[in-house]
């Protein structure tokens, strides 16, 4: 009988999981990334300041896997 354990199943259900994980980061950081920069920067256009304190995560920190 050719069965394939469990163990090996789970190695490769993660190993699918952390190659289709890496293939959508890729793809939402190349086509979507000039899209949100696009919409901060016409936001900061037309916004006025709101007396707020600071920004608690910086938009570096997000856009560098920090979030």
């Amino acid at each position: 009988m050719n069965s394939i354990s469990v163990r090996a199943l789970l190695v490769r259900g993660m190993l699918a999981g952390l190659i289709a994980g890496a293939f959508a980061l890729a793809v939402a950081y190349f086509l979507g990334e000039s899209h949100v920069d696009a919409a901060i920067a016409l936001e900061e256009a037309h916004s006025h300041d709101h007396g707020g304190g600071e920004e608690l995560v910086s938009r570096t920190m997000q856009a560098t896997g920090g979030l």
